[in-house]
């Protein structure tokens, strides 16, 4: 089945070039307490899904940043995300990830008990590691549509039994003297079907895990969540130039005040950081019909 859904990704998938705008955010909570929101407007550029995602980019058009005034609430790591991972976590389109040859032999595939998605059944394919690699692999479900033969959705959990590869995999930047302990890591990736295609509609990425420093007696409970959601798209007749792209390494923490206009954010579209983006934009559409 998922196969047969890899082989109809051509078919079933957005066969143009199209331009999304999405909004993202990023928070972190220290201990349960939120320490940390930077969120951004943002243009994003995709080829159709038969090609390969390496030419597609992100564009931030407005960015603002809420943080903690206290230093002790800065968080002095940098973990793996950002606003390119739309684009890379797009796994239906970037299948060097995940829905490929080799790295579908890495894993093993059960059917479960089918599901219903907004009034249409899905397959339900869960995997789990068939080996041991010198990668951290996934725990994970995929969501297959059962008459188009399409991806719905892809919910995984790395593995993280292996603290080193865990820590490799997710950690970006620490300093030298911090002891970083990865508890967990989750992705969820949904696609929307308009009724001809389906193309990449919400991310979310959820880091959870412990820092302390050598001196110190007790760690630090962190959790980071990254989330993008897609709020419009259009044809377009081609991939505009990557001039002013936001790129891969690059961290919105750090970037955002470039992007900053107090005038376009003013008091009424402020989102709750606890509610997903995904439910947000849902109230605030049925609102506007």
């Amino acid at each position: 089945i998922v196969r047969a859904a890899i082989q109809k990704i051509p078919v079933t998938f957005s066969t143009f070039n199209e331009q999304f705008s999405t909004f993202y955010r990023e928070t972190v909570r220290k201990k349960g307490r939120y320490v940390n929101l930077s969120e951004a407007v943002m243009e994003m550029y995709k080829s159709p899904y038969k090609d390969q995602y390496y030419n597609d980019h992100v564009r931030i058009i407005k960015g603002r940043k809420l943080i903690s005034q206290r230093a002790k609430d800065t968080l002095a790591i940098k973990v793996m995300g950002g606003p390119s991972e739309a684009l890379v976590l797009d796994l239906v389109k970037n299948r060097d990830y995940l829905l490929n040859d080799d790295e579908m032999n890495y894993y093993a595939f059960s059917m479960e008990e089918g599901v219903v998605i907004n009034d249409r059944e899905q397959y339900v394919i869960s995997f789990v590691p068939r080996y041991t690699l010198e990668k951290p692999l996934y725990y994970g479900k995929m969501y297959i549509d059962k008459e188009r033969m399409a991806f719905t959705r892809i919910e995984m959990s790395l593995d993280t039994s292996n603290t080193e590869k865990a820590t490799a995999f997710m950690l970006i930047h620490k300093p030298g003297s911090l002891r970083f302990r990865p508890r967990d890591l989750t992705t969820y990736i949904s696609y929307r079907f308009d009724g001809n295609y389906s193309r990449i509609n919400y991310i979310r990425n959820v880091f959870n895990f412990n820092c302390d420093w050598k001196r110190k007696m007790f760690a630090t409970n962190y959790i980071v969540v990254s989330e993008m959601v897609v709020t419009d798209h259009n044809i377009i007749a081609k991939i505009p130039s990557r001039k002013g792209a936001f790129r891969q390494n690059d961290v919105l923490d750090t970037k955002v005040s470039d992007f900053n206009d107090p005038e376009f954010w003013e008091n009424y579209n402020i989102l709750e950081p606890s509610e997903s983006l995904e439910s947000a934009v849902k109230k605030l559409k049925k609102r506007a019909e």
